[in-house]
């Protein structure tokens, strides 16, 4: 890399040069081993770039601005510097695109027909009749993505029980696609009625279309996209995978083509929503099984990180520019949602749970009623934070840490975009003048905004599955995650709080040890003790034979496929299921008991004497990336020096605080605070009254000192 030193070239004493890569594994300073694969986590300010070496585990990462007018350009740009232009020895990518997501939020997808059963035309504009807020009064459900017009009818009729009642007529549908095409639409979604009973009809009615219609025109199927019971909410899927179809085909299209010019030639994979990563082609074909995927490769690798370090109860928050994400591992598997809402939308797709509220890095502060208040809306990558430079006016969530002495301004970035905390300080005089405040009084009461929406978000996500968050260690990463990390854990009585290595890009580095995988499912509708073991087996059976072949080559081609079997089970009565893994489970009593035991882990308590109804069988094949846990840390000559000090401000007093390099910091050593340890992609605080040590993986476990050891 011509970025800088490698990590364990420096002594202690070694000022480190400006603008050095994350990590580097050599200790002579040359590259890493070749082969080795890249990722890509874009967010609303930054996009992280990860470099993975495949023999040693070893990694480099970067940070460039995410480039909202072109993201591939972003993405791109981070991989040519990272690699330094030459793309030879890339065996492989991977990356998560908030295309999709932005296009839903922003109305900016494509335009959209859909071709329904002859009768339910306003199935998808009526939706259900609850409400988030029931005591909303005020309540107004989203718009949808089509109008009424939008909605062709075709004659066709299945039953229930799969029965093809009325077939298609061919001629009918060559004359919608002609009315679909002089109308305009750019894609088209089909969704029978019972089509994932019996997909006969949809399949049919998707070869005529895809015959009459443009080929530029892509056709969605709910059987391929959802077959599952549920009327509305497939629709609701189907057309929402229609509608960001073109948009995610784009950004596909363009960054294989940017990667082209550079002569990568290899596989590139797309993080899915789910916790596997697809084929760019399944992701161009069904991009709603990525669009929620932006948060997923940070939990992954929480989850990784936590068992290495010997818990299986983690708390993954991820803190980045814009937002805020809270999600659950229990006894080491990240909690998976088998229906989600978007934009007031239901989306038939499993899911990693993810709680997501506007609070981030660039989260601006404004006022209102004489009230401090803090988001949603955020500066971006341009014009940014105050203190950044590029002419942001308003205060932000980084200010008020510039302010506060959290942040080593001219450590920002490895040094590659000093901070300045001069206009940060104007901002919030300004800002606090409007409250009779000073500038650090505004800033103090900024971060106490930011600091309780958070834990709100994480009692949400605990208290409601009858969990205790002090049960849990906090894992924290993302660019803002580990300078807050302290502050929710004392909130939340958490007695230890984890930063793992290169937090700032610990989204891309999860990413590269997701597994490959491609699912199936197909809606069972039965009670759990009607079945047998070779019922199960011959409804496993079906799904993989339904699988594309293709895809399945793929998996096969790239390592050993391994199948992993679930089940989607409700009490009798209930509308929700719970998604249980058959892993080691033979017969339907020992499913009956596992999913008591994991209904009790999930909420709080169990129904033994309810009978359990077998919603959904599901299958998925997966291919797990071999884990190159973080590289480990350097070994200096003796204790890591601080490079500096800078007067922190804690509880509305004065602290000197030390400035320690990360990258310096030896195997179990410690550090108490209050300090600041700067590194590339992130700051971590230690405030006083806690300790930072180092474990062997190079993660820091902070912890509370001792009553003995502080003088608070």
């Amino acid at each position: 890399m011509a970025h800088g030193r490698p990590l364990t070239s420096a002594t202690p004493t070694d000022p480190a040069p400006r603008g050095r890569p994350l990590h580097a594994p050599s200790t002579t300073g040359r590259n890493p081993p070749m082969p080795y694969r890249l990722a890509a986590d874009v967010g609303g300010t930054f996009t992280d770039i990860v470099r993975l070496d495949e023999a040693t585990g070893a990694c480099l990462a970067t940070k460039v601005p995410t480039t909202p007018d072109d993201i591939a350009a972003g993405v791109v740009r981070g991989f040519d510097e990272i690699v330094d232009g030459d793309y030879s020895d890339v065996t492989g990518i991977v990356y998560g695109t908030t295309a999709g997501l932005n296009a839903l939020i922003q109305r900016t997808g494509a335009r959209t027909a859909l071709v329904t059963t002859r009768g339910f035309r306003d199935v998808y504009e009526i939706g259900r009749g609850n409400h988030p807020d029931m005591y909303d009064n005020q309540y107004r459900k989203p718009e949808p993505l089509l109008r009424r017009r939008d909605v062709l009818e075709a004659t066709e009729r299945v039953d229930r029980h799969g029965r093809v009642v009325t077939p298609v007529d061919h001629g009918e549908l060559r004359a919608l696609a002609q009315r679909l095409t002089d109308g305009g639409y750019e894609s088209v979604a089909v969704a029978f009625l019972h089509s994932y009973v019996n997909p006969a009809n949809e399949r049919a009615a998707a070869e005529i279309l895809r015959t009459a219609l443009p080929s530029t025109v892509p056709v969605t199927l709910s059987n391929d996209i959802a077959p599952e019971l549920g009327e509305y909410e497939r629709v609701s899927t189907t057309v929402l995978n229609a509608y960001v179809t073109p948009v995610i085909r784009r950004y596909v299209t363009r960054l294989r083509h940017l990667l082209t010019e550079r002569g990568f030639t290899g596989h590139a994979f797309v993080m899915q929503s789910n916790g596997g990563v697809l084929t760019e082609q399944v992701a161009a074909a069904q991009p709603v099984r990525i669009i929620m995927s932006g948060p997923v490769g940070g939990v992954i690798g929480a989850g990784a990180i936590g068992a290495g370090l010997g818990t299986g109860h983690v708390l993954a928050v991820d803190m980045g520019g814009t937002s805020f994400d809270v999600s659950l591992i229990v006894d080491g598997a990240p909690q998976i949602a088998l229906e989600s809402h978007l934009e007031g939308f239901p989306v038939l797709a499993p899911s990693v749970q993810t709680l997501s509220i506007g609070a981030g890095g660039g989260s601006i502060a404004w006022t209102e009623a004489d009230s401090m208040r803090l988001g949603p809306r955020s500066s971006g990558a341009r014009p940014g934070p105050v203190c950044y430079g590029l002419g942001g006016r308003e205060p932000t969530t980084t200010d008020a840490n510039v302010v506060l002495g959290r942040i080593a301004t001219e450590d920002f970035l490895g040094g590659r975009m000093p901070l300045s905390p001069d206009l940060a300080g104007r901002a919030l005089d300004d800002y606090g003048a409007r409250l009779g405040l000073s500038a650090a009084e505004a800033a103090e009461g900024i971060l106490t905004v930011a600091n309780s929406a958070m834990a709100d978000a994480i009692r949400q996500i605990t208290l409601q599955r009858g969990l205790d968050a002090r049960d849990f260690t906090l894992l924290a990463y993302g660019g803002a995650g580990p300078l807050h990390a302290v502050a929710l854990a004392e909130e939340l009585e958490i007695g230890r709080v984890v930063v793992p290595p290169r937090p700032g890009a610990f989204s891309a580095w999860g990413m590269l040890h997701a597994p490959l995988r491609h699912d199936g499912a197909v809606s069972v509708l039965r009670p759990l003790d009607a079945l047998t073991a070779e019922d199960l087996d011959d409804t496993f059976a079906a799904i993989r034979a339904g699988l594309d072949p293709g895809i399945v080559a793929t998996l096969e081609a790239d390592g050993s496929v391994r199948e992993q079997r679930s089940l989607d089970l409700r009490y009798r009565g209930q509308k929700y299921s719970v998604n249980l893994p058959l892993d080691g489970l033979a017969g339907t009593g020992s499913i009956r008991a596992a999913f008591d035991a994991r209904y009790r882990v999930l909420f709080g308590f169990a129904s033994p004497d309810t009978p359990v109804e077998v919603v959904n069988a599901r299958l998925a094949l997966v291919v797990k990336q071999a884990y190159a846990g973080p590289h480990g840390v350097p070994q200096p000559a003796g204790p890591a020096r601080p490079r500096h000090s800078i007067q922190g401000r804690y509880d509305g007093l004065r602290h000197v605080t030390a400035v320690v390099d990360r990258d310096d910091l030896a195997a179990d050593e410690q550090v108490p605070g209050p300090a600041v340890l700067t590194e590339l992609t992130a700051t971590t605080v230690v405030p006083p009254g806690w300790r930072a040590a180092v474990e062997a993986d190079g993660s820091l476990s902070i912890t509370r000192l001792p009553d003995t050891d502080t003088a608070r």
